[in-house]
């Protein structure tokens, strides 16, 4: 349980390590998994979030400053697209 808690370097690249901490945390369908990224693409977010949601079917949420990343895609709910008109 080490890249969930604390920053471990390269663990961003590790889809395997994603499913193997959340199930060491005994993450159930009653919680929710909150992915954050700033491309969005990193592969332990991405393997996570879709572990989580369509394994486990917990709920999921992305934050990215990509509307349209990887994260965004999978999740639930992901943080709203930006726009330079103040009117949208």
């Amino acid at each position: 349980m080490t890249a969930l808690t604390n920053a471990v370097e390269g663990a961003e690249d590790s889809v395997t390590e994603a499913i193997t901490e959340l199930d060491e945390l005994g993450f159930c369908d009653k919680d929710v998994l909150v992915g954050i990224g700033c491309l969005g693409t990193h592969p332990y977010v991405v393997a996570a979030l879709d572990y989580a949601k369509n394994s486990i079917k917990s709920s999921t949420i992305a934050i990215s400053c990509n509307p349209n990343s990887a994260i965004s895609m999978i999740a639930d709910v992901a943080n709203p697209r930006r726009s330079s008109d103040p009117k949208s």
